[in-house]
């Protein structure tokens, strides 16, 4: 991974953003013994400053900057020419930035993008599926303060406007892929937004994509709700909220030979590159076992890796089907999931990296060290589109349950969060949904565009930044041109996965039997269930720790504290205590969001 700060502004902006990222990337195990560079343009307009993950496998064309103009690969992304999807092995910097921005957008797939840097500021180009964030600062001026107004009142903070204003007149503009660099740099705004906090704890993130600090932004290719700069342009081919709503509006029968086809050229050129060592993490779900079956029509050289105990579903699927494909299997095993061996030490490195991007509670294996596992992942991540994440909702039901699923919502279980902060949160996500509506959308579309807008553009595009600190993560299933055949057949169909399994059992037709029997067998499986906490158990002692840990940071702050206007001091309290064999799974995910947002403000107030 390239860890990159963009900068519109003069010489001595670009000497304070590298400043801000070495003190950002010193002493973390990914930088080690790596050396912050940077480029300023002949003029002194503007600049870039970078240093390079010790354990991805960065190629020295995913970077031009010299002369007049920089440009920086970001992610993995491919361009489509005709029907043939070049990868990366063919992509680069120097080539990419000499292309028309608008050509480029229309071409690039995938998840990743090019930003480039000259004398009229910064351009953003692609990602068509808007998932792979970029995050801005305006400096010198709060641009926008985002988030919950009531929470923010009861915070005592700068008073929101009655409006988030997003348009900028311009000034100094600093846009980077890493959220951390952007905190506490010393200006009065870089206080916590009790809003995007009420996110963290409800949703996962910050329910804007941006990091928790005042006057940060997430940028998004959507047209239709990003950050807006005098001195940033954005492109990109894919997608407003209505073009995608038209898009999911003509579904057509799903035709697996060629949905597989077309699958298949994207993960070649994914995993083309000459010297990568490719591994396909394999679950018990559907997502991955079809990216698996991919991999081996693409016939790319791959190992596979599952993770967890040896006697969970997910770890005897994937492994059996790895074993049964002729695949070389890795155990990520619980001594190296760093949430269970290091749990407070995990909790500080994500607060201090993310900036509420993302909390512990999506940290189960976050690399503490560059992985030693392989230097490219080809993830099942994104395919959850094809799926009834949200249930079998129909009609008029849909956005009510969309809404009680984002809340985490069922009987017997409280959100630790204040009636004023969850009310704002819901009234945001409710306004989300009405926007989608008004886009155009059909009520059996509203799920799968809120999911995809979200769910996975949002929370995991964001989430999955930190996980390539340690390695290069790519998924083939978060491809614009994949949505047609991935939106394809009657909802009935959508609703039963006949996407994943009639395409996986396409392109696994052409292996041994035993190939073919182990995958029609995991088709036909009840999927991956959820780990049960045993006592004693590592996962046990992780979670009792991080219960301390929340114990001990809520000790700290008195009754009046302000954090205490979103948190809801008695539930925080109560779910810290508890038995944690006791706790359902969305109420540790709780525990481990609470740790997080405690720390930062344990941090913030240092």
């Amino acid at each position: 991974m390239i860890a990159l700060i963009a900068v519109s502004g003069d010489a001595d902006e670009v000497e304070q953003a590298r400043v801000a990222l070495d003190r950002a990337t010193r002493g973390l195990p990914f930088f080690e013994g790596r050396r912050v560079q940077s480029w300023t343009n002949p003029a002194g307009t503007a600049g870039a400053t970078w240093i390079r993950s010790a354990g991805a496998h960065v190629v020295d064309e995913s970077i031009a900057a010299s002369g007049e103009r920089a440009a920086f690969i970001l992610g993995r992304p491919i361009r489509w020419n005709g029907d043939r999807a070049e990868g990366v092995d063919v992509l680069d910097a120097a080539r990419m930035a000499a292309v028309p921005p608008n050509q480029l957008a229309a071409e690039l797939d995938g998840r990743g993008l090019l930003v480039r840097v000259d004398g009229d500021g910064v351009s953003v180009v692609g990602d068509p599926m808007h998932s792979y964030p970029l995050w801005a600062w305006e400096r010198g001026t709060v641009a926008g303060l985002g988030g919950a107004a009531t929470a923010q009142r009861r915070l005592g903070k700068r008073r929101p406007p009655g409006r988030v204003r997003t348009e900028s007149r311009g000034g100094p503009l600093w846009v980077t892929n890493l959220p951390g660099v952007l905190r506490r740099d010393g200006a009065p705004e870089h206080v916590l937004d009790a809003g995007r906090i009420a996110g963290a704890i409800a949703y996962g993130s910050s329910f804007d994509g941006a990091p928790w600090w005042f006057g940060t932004h997430r940028i998004t290719g959507w047209q239709d709700d990003g950050f807006r700069h005098a001195n940033l342009r954005l492109y990109s081919g894919a997608s407003t909220m209505r073009e995608l709503a038209a898009l999911h509006g003509t579904r057509r029968p799903l035709d697996p030979a060629a949905a597989g086809d077309l699958l298949v050229e994207i993960t070649r050129a994914m995993g083309r590159r000459a010297g990568d060592d490719l591994v396909v993490p394999v679950s018990g779900g559907k997502d991955s076992r079809l990216v698996l079956a991919a991999a081996l029509a693409a016939e790319l050289p791959i190992r596979a890796v599952t993770g967890g105990s040896a006697d969970s579903e997910d770890f005897v699927v994937g492994k059996g089907l790895a074993d049964a494909s002729g695949v070389p299997h890795l155990a990520i095993t619980d001594a190296q999931a760093t949430r269970s061996t290091a749990p407070v030490e995990t909790i500080e490195l994500v607060s201090r990296l993310s900036s509420g991007i993302v909390t512990a509670a999506d940290a189960h294996f976050f690399p503490h060290a560059p992985s030693d596992l392989a230097s490219t992942w080809l993830s099942g991540q994104g395919g959850e589109l094809a799926r009834a994440f949200y249930g079998r909702a129909r009609g008029h039901a849909t956005a009510p349950v969309v809404l009680l699923k984002t809340l985490s919502r069922r009987p017997g279980r409280s959100l630790p969060l204040t009636a004023a902060a969850e009310l704002d949160f819901a009234r945001t996500t409710w306004a989300r949904l009405r926007g989608i509506r008004s886009a155009g959308a059909g009520w059996d579309a509203l799920g799968d565009l809120y999911y995809l807008s979200d769910r996975l553009a949002r929370h995991l595009g964001g989430a999955l930044i930190h996980f390539e600190l340690g390695l290069d993560y790519a998924s083939p299933l978060w491809s614009r041109r994949l949505l047609p055949a991935m939106w394809a057949g009657t909802p009935e169909e959508h609703t039963r996965s006949a996407f994943h399994d009639e395409v996986t059992r396409a392109l696994v037709a052409g292996q041994p039997a035993a190939t073919r029997d182990a995958f029609e067998h995991a088709i036909r499986g009840t999927g991956a269930k959820e780990e049960a906490v045993e006592p004693g158990g590592k996962v046990e002692d992780a979670l009792a720790a991080a219960q301390a840990h929340v114990t001990a940071l809520a000790g700290r702050l008195s009754t009046s504290d302000p954090l205490w206007g979103t948190l809801h001091r008695d539930r925080t309290l109560a779910l810290a205590q508890r038995a944690p064999g006791d706790l359902d799974f969305i109420e540790r995910h709780h525990v481990w969001r609470l740790a997080t947002v405690l720390q930062a403000w344990a941090d913030q107030a240092s």
